[in-house]
């Protein structure tokens, strides 16, 4: 709250680019919130990295297999949602790693190329993002902004639907 700079009373409050006499009965904390505080078109992003152990081997442009070798995945899944729900939240952190782990458990400690989803698509880190960002189940509201893969610390693939 300002005060007007011609009174030291607290009883008058800057609002908008007005001064209006200030109510004590009336007075809550969201009458006095920047309005933008209050949009509900203002879109919010949270996003969650978790990570699996896999071996894969990527077929080649001639089709033959590279060497069999394994990555620590990393994976980070951005969501979206327009304002914000009930209670103040674009949806439960604990639930999009739940949702997450539901998709990558199957992958932990396997070998992809065994895999239904990657015995015709090539197990390379754009299909693996691909895949889990197809997979993924959302709440009504919330969208899926896009899923990076990282094979190695300097290597990653982003899918975007």
């Amino acid at each position: 709250m300002a005060l007007h700079p011609s009174t030291s009373s607290a009883r008058v409050a800057l609002r908008g680019n007005a001064y209006e006499p200030f109510n004590d009965s009336l007075f809550h904390v969201l009458n006095y919130l920047p309005k933008w505080v209050e949009s509900p078109t203002m879109a919010f992003e949270i996003s969650t990295t978790r990570g699996f152990s896999a071996a894969h081997q990527l077929r080649l442009y001639d089709q033959s297999l590279e060497p069999v070798h394994g990555h620590n995945w990393k994976v980070k899944v951005v969501v979206q949602r327009d304002g914000l729900d009930e209670i103040g939240v674009v949806m439960d952190f604990h639930e999009l790693e739940r949702l997450l782990d539901q998709i990558i458990e199957p992958m932990h400690n396997r070998h992809l190329n065994e895999l239904t989803p990657f015995q015709k698509l090539n197990p390379s880190a754009e299909h693996v993002a691909m895949y889990i960002g197809q997979s993924l189940r959302l709440p009504k509201d919330v969208a899926l902004q896009s899923v990076e893969v990282w094979e190695t610390d300097g290597n990653s693939a982003i899918y975007r639907p």
